[in-house]
């Protein structure tokens, strides 16, 4: 976006979409892992954005919580996750849950042990439509775009 824009909107943040329905059914605790990793809400974030230092480094890591917009709390742009964690509802949240690739990870964490894992990646036409309606969102703010 850098490049089309006279003045682009950087962010540092990760975006996970969330499959509220399954993780209710999962008995996992998100508010638990995130205290384990060492996160922290984000102020005035309304519990849906959370960060922690990077280690060796001045910057922070941030993470947003997104899910589907139909499961939102009426007059509200939050999605019940479970007490204390919360989900921005997101227009196409859905679409982007069901249309993914699985990608493989590996690497090293900050302590140096190994790491292997899986991760779902929306799929680029998604990733695009889901940008777009949240570009949309954000400029229809400002009159003057």
């Amino acid at each position: 976006m850098k490049f089309f824009l006279e003045r682009p909107r950087a962010t540092k943040d990760i975006d996970f979409i969330l499959d509220v329905v399954k993780l209710k059914g999962e008995g996992v605790s998100i508010a638990a892992k995130l205290e384990e990793l060492g996160y922290d809400v984000v102020p005035d974030a309304r519990n849906f954005q959370f960060q922690k230092w990077i280690p060796n480094s001045n910057e922070k890591m941030r993470i947003e919580f997104m899910a589907p917009e139909e499961f939102k709390r009426e007059k509200d742009i939050r999605v019940e996750v479970e007490k204390g964690v919360h989900a921005r509802a997101c227009t196409g949240g859905s679409i982007a849950l069901a249309e993914f690739s699985v990608y493989q990870l590996s690497g090293k964490l900050p302590d140096g042990s190994p790491l292997a894992t899986s991760i779902r990646v929306t799929k680029p036409h998604v990733f695009v439509m889901l940008k777009l309606l949240a570009l949309d969102d954000r400029y229809r703010q400002y009159p003057w775009f």
